[in-house]
């Protein structure tokens, strides 16, 4: 008798996350593939990650998932395929597949997912659908079914999701198109005004991490590579930590003030239990010291930010794989939600 094997993947726009039941382990790989022609794939994952900027003309590195929705159906099928094969080494004949996903999806958007999984050696695989927000709410230990009233703040790479959940469901999703890379572009485009010096987004995230892990704007600076705007020449920048703090708490604010908008839309017998159990706050992006003290204030709600960051999603993917009661959450890419 072959044994029933379980993945959990979730497919973000930055990074993909493998949960594989039987090794009880976790792999994350970038979500990015390397195309030659528009039709070789020559790598996937890290790899391709690394060749960002060191291509040729005809190899283009791209994602084919945007704010967690499937845009290319191709490359998201050679990518899920060419990680489940490599990272994992047994798959079995019909393994199970939960795939993380949007809240509100259309009927095409949910059979995208199907596609990219039963194909080749999967052709026989079950695939099941849970929505983004339950599987956080999972891993951040709220009782979904009991809940009376919990919002969740998912600051990613490339959007920011606001989820509330009530009476075992999602009843309310926004999307806002602010999130980590926002953060990056900004530092960027403020070291080029105030420094006259062109960085890159990987040289911004490094000053973010720094600067941003710190109470005040106490510590003096920190020095940089990049290219100087006037001459074109490679040369090192003094980058203060005002220059990095104040573009990136300006997208701090357009995420609260959509927060703000949000809250208001939310029944007020919801908010009152919201006011009692807090707001949660994850994602990739929310490392930011004191950034829960930040939203809070904005609020007036109690804001808890969560340590699982960007681990929330796939440890609520864990889950529902592993507790019987938790696996009713899921439904297939054709059954309609309950």
């Amino acid at each position: 008798m072959f044994y029933h094997q379980e993945f959990g993947i979730d497919f973000g726009t930055d990074t993909i996350k493998i949960y594989d039941k039987k090794e009880d382990s976790v792999t994350i790989e970038k979500n990015c593939i390397a195309v030659r022609n528009h039709f070789d794939v020559i790598a996937v994952g890290n790899e391709a990650y690394e060749m960002i900027n060191r291509t040729s003309a005809d190899t283009k590195v791209e994602t084919p998932v945007e704010s967690g929705r499937i845009r290319d159906v191709l490359h998201a099928e050679a990518i899920i395929h060419q990680l489940l094969f490599k990272h994992h080494h047994y798959i079995g004949y019909r393994p199970s597949i939960y795939f993380a996903v949007p809240t509100d999806m259309t009927e095409i958007e949910r059979r995208a997912y199907a596609s990219i999984a039963k194909r080749g050696k999967l052709r026989n695989c079950l695939v099941y659908l849970v929505e983004k927000p339950v599987a956080d709410a999972l891993a951040l230990g709220i009782p979904i079914k009991k809940a009376k009233g919990s919002v969740m703040i998912n600051i990613g790479a490339y959007s920011t999701t606001l989820s509330a959940i009530a009476d075992g469901h999602v009843v309310l999703n926004n999307t806002v198109d602010i999130a980590g890379r926002n953060f990056d572009e900004a530092i960027v485009a403020a070291v080029r005004r105030k420094n006259r010096l062109h960085i890159s987004t990987l040289t911004a995230e490094r000053l973010k991490k720094i600067f941003m892990s710190l109470d005040d704007d106490s510590f003096a600076g920190e020095t940089a590579e990049g290219i100087d705007a006037d001459t074109g020449l490679p040369r090192n920048g003094y980058i203060t930590s005002s220059t990095v703090r104040k573009p990136v708490m300006a997208c701090i604010k357009m995420i609260t003030d959509e927060l703000y908008k949000f809250m208001e839309r939310i029944p007020p017998q919801i908010r009152d239990s919201i006011a009692q159990d807090g707001i949660y706050l994850i994602g990739g992006s929310s490392h930011i010291k004191k950034l829960n003290e930040i939203i809070s204030k904005k609020l007036d709600y109690p804001v808890i930010q969560s340590s699982l960051y960007e681990n929330s999603t796939i440890n609520g993917l864990k889950e529902v794989i592993s507790y019987s009661g938790a696996n009713k959450l899921a439904y297939a890419p054709m059954q309609r939600k309950k």
